[in-house]
């Protein structure tokens, strides 16, 4: 009879799930060891005024997830969430727009457009013959508009109504 030789083979007790973080959102808990066959839940977070668009896992996309689970863990794992910034432009009841001259096509009469806080870059021709007020300043999430929206570029209006408040405006 032959020698035989007897080989143990052990696994690591722990593994690292590494949590690299992005601009626009948080991933929770950060960087974290997991027990061998044990599990782990993040929480995806966007910051105000962005929303998550995929979270990836060890390389590969999962979609827009609120949270993720790494379950039966026996290798080491990433985690990474890509964000945007959502549209700085909304009507009530209607939607976010990403420019203001969309926001204003899509206005009916007596609309308010609302607009974030930003410094918008591109210019609006009113031409319709309806009356809009386009309001700025707002926070991420529309709720208060405590400072002013500025608009580098011009701002035509050839017919209609266009009640304009909290807005610096530049040429």
């Amino acid at each position: 009879i032959g020698n035989i030789t007897n080989r143990i083979v052990t696994k690591p007790s722990t593994y690292t799930i590494t949590v690299i973080q992005s601009t626009g959102g948080v991933i929770t808990p950060s960087t974290t060891s997991v027990t061998y066959h044990g599990s782990q839940t993040f929480t995806i977070a966007p910051d105000p005024g962005y929303h998550t668009v995929d979270v990836i896992v060890n390389g590969t996309s999962q979609g827009a997830w609120q949270s993720y689970t790494f379950s039966n863990v026996t290798a080491d794992n990433s985690i990474t969430a890509t964000f945007t910034q959502d549209p700085p432009f909304r009507i009530a009841g209607k939607g976010d727009y990403a420019t203001l001259q969309e926001a204003y096509g899509n206005a009916a009469d007596g609309d308010t457009i609302k607009c974030r806080s930003v410094i918008i870059t591109n210019s609006l021709t009113a031409s319709r013959n309806i009356s809009v007020t386009i309001d700025g300043g707002y926070n991420a999430d529309f709720s208060s508009n405590p400072t002013n929206t500025t608009l580098i570029g011009s701002m035509n209006i050839n017919s209609g109504t266009v009640n304009i408040k909290n807005f610096n405006l530049q040429y």
